[in-house]
């Protein structure tokens, strides 16, 4: 898999959770006092709802799950972005900003302009632009050495 499809698959990781953790934020909300009755009421069967504890119970093992199992994938992108001695990866060989960039978008869920707004100078008219071609380059680079001498750089 290309490097870019695997930081890609990454993002994609980040962003559910993300989600899944806004979910859970209303669902607390939904926890609070209640006026209404948890029962189903209407025509159509008895058909049992979840609870807003039971649903929140539900969603907080879901992210907890996801949420480990996306931990040893992130420490491995960063190996992969600064070594594993935290000097090395991408940032040595091909620069802070290439590294950091990947590490905004991909591993933290930014978009690309939340990225140029942590890295580059504010009077820059194409930060956001910079950011995604020094990062794909950067990737391109990787698929070229392998993700595995990166981080062990």
């Amino acid at each position: 898999m290309a490097a870019k499809d695997e930081f890609e698959t990454i993002r994609l990781n980040v962003l559910e959770l993300a989600k899944l953790e806004e979910h859970i934020a209303e669902l607390e909300a939904a926890c609070g006092p209640r006026a209404m009755a948890t029962e189903p009421s209407g025509h159509g069967g008895r058909r049992k709802l979840l609870s807003p504890e039971d649903a929140l119970a539900e969603a907080e093992e879901k992210r907890d799950v996801m949420s480990k199992r996306l931990e040893s994938t992130l420490d491995r992108a960063c190996d992969v972005l600064y070594g594993k001695s935290g000097r090395g990866g991408i940032a040595k060989h091909r620069g802070s900003g290439a590294a950091d960039s990947i590490h905004g978008y991909y591993l933290q869920g930014m978009t690309w302009e939340q990225v140029s707004d942590e890295l580059v100078k504010p009077e820059s008219r194409d930060g956001p632009q910079w950011c995604k071609r020094t990062a794909y380059r950067a990737l391109e680079y990787a698929d070229k050495v392998g993700l595995g001498v990166l981080a062990d750089s």
